[in-house]
């Protein structure tokens, strides 16, 4: 008799149960949580990634045409490059590195042409770039503005 009353105890028991209704102190079964119900997420903030540059910029004396970051530059008696990719930090800074040739005019000399390591930095502020190139360590006395999408405005040496 005592187990007819246990087993009819256990069957109302479990007719009468929400299934959604967990207890707290009891491991989560998360095959089974999620049936039913609506899963929560919690939210994770990363920081925003930021895009290397890209596209034309031109100003005066200056043309730079950045693509995935690494880009080249044309001046009136120069050029360079630019070898790592330019990722503005949030503030829209930025310093990267490359080459600078200086050029004169008339047939590049046999040797080739004289490379330089630089320092390309800068901020960008919206569609305008402010410029500072830095070649064997001294930084040029020319500070250059661009502007995205611009025409430059360049004459070569002759």
């Amino acid at each position: 008799m005592r187990s007819m009353i246990l087993t009819i105890s256990a069957v109302l028991c479990l007719s009468c149960s929400d299934s959604n209704v967990r207890n707290p102190a009891a491991p989560a079964d998360r095959s089974t949580q999620a049936i039913g119900t609506t899963a929560r997420h919690r939210a994770v903030t990363h920081p925003p990634s930021r895009a290397a540059l890209s596209g034309e910029w031109g100003g005066e004396h200056i043309a730079l045409e950045v693509q995935d970051g690494a880009g080249r530059l044309e001046l009136d008696c120069a050029h360079g490059s630019i070898t790592q990719a330019i990722v503005p930090a949030a503030d829209g800074t930025f310093s990267v590195l490359g080459t600078f040739t200086r050029e004169s005019g008339g047939p590049v000399p046999r040797e080739g042409e004289d490379v330089h390591p630089a320092r390309y930095s800068g901020k960008i502020s919206g569609d305008r770039m402010d410029l500072t190139i830095a070649v064997d360590g001294t930084e040029l006395a020319d500070k250059f503005v661009l502007v995205k999408n611009q025409s430059p405005r360049i004459v070569k040496c002759l």
